[in-house]
Parts: structure tokens; C-alpha cells; sequence
């Protein structure tokens, strides 16, 4: 059984609602990330063409972050695929912030805003037809191999 990325958002707010310490605040941020990230790389690999797909990664987890927000983010994309990828790379870095810099503090507010803020992701990428998520992956794999 497969866990869909989405149900990480319903762990981020148990989080958020229910943990009042800094640990948990700085978990629901990650977990916001994380429902976000996982989405938007699973339409993306399963909207590719195929044989992109079969030529250039072994499985899903092969797609990385950075090469998820780079597609979204080339020149050309819709003006909604690239606030896609502008929004998941701002999420990753709270997540960093979140999962790396012990010494700043993290609020509730904080982490109510992740949450927030990966919703209103989550919401933008049903709003988005799948194969042009794919479609953006495609387009990159393609330059990155004429490029190579």
C-alpha cells in the first residue's frame, strides 16, 4: 500500500493543533513541505511521457527537489506552473530553516503559515491540468540532454 503525499498535510496540522512546543511546530513545517513536494513530483512522473521517463529515472524517487522546481521554473512554463515551482521551492526552504537552524526560533505562526501556504499549493496544483506538470518535466529532461 502506497501512502498518498497529500496525507502529510493532515499530519502537519495534527501537529499544529495539537503540539504546543517548538518540536512540533517545526515538524508540522516539514510535513507541510513534504504533502506539498511529494504531489507535485508524483503528477509530474506520472504525467511524463513514458519513454522520458523510462530513459531518464529508474523510479518516482529519482525525481529530486531541484530538478522538480527547475522544471517548473524554466523559461516558457505557464504563469501557473511557475508559481508552482516558486511556491514549493519557498516551502523547502522553510523546511530547511525548520529541520536545520536550531538556534532561530520557530512559532506557531510559523508553522500555521507552512500550513497554510502548502494548502493553497495543494489547491493551485488540482487547478492545474497533470500533463502539463509532466509536459514541464519532459521539456526540462530534454534541454538538460541536448545540453549535456
Amino acid at each position: 500500500m502506497s501512502v498518498d503525499g497529500k496525507s502529510f498535510l493532515g499530519t502537519a496540522q495534527l501537529l499544529l493543533n495539537n503540539g504546543g512546543d517548538e518540536a512540533a511546530h517545526r515538524s508540522a513545517i516539514s510535513r507541510a513541505y513534504y504533502a506539498c513536494f511529494l504531489s507535485v513530483r508524483e503528477t509530474a512522473f506520472r504525467h511524463c511521457d513514458p519513454d522520458v521517463r523510462k530513459r531518464n529515472f529508474r523510479k518516482e524517487r529519482d525525481v529530486r527537489h531541484s530538478l522538480l522546481t527547475n522544471c517548473c521554473t524554466r523559461p516558457g512554463v505557464s504563469t501557473t506552473i511557475l508559481k508552482l515551482g516558486k511556491d514549493l521551492d519557498a516551502l523547502r526552504g522553510n523546511r530547511e530553516n525548520a529541520d536545520y537552524e536550531m538556534l532561530a526560533h520557530v512559532s506557531f505562526r510559523d508553522a500555521e503559515q507552512a500550513v497554510e501556504e502548502a494548502q493553497a499549493l495543494l489547491e493551485d496544483l488540482r487547478q492545474i491540468r497533470p500533463n502539463e506538470i509532466g509536459k514541464a518535466l519532459e521539456d526540462h529532461i530534454k534541454a538538460i540532454c541536448r545540453t549535456t
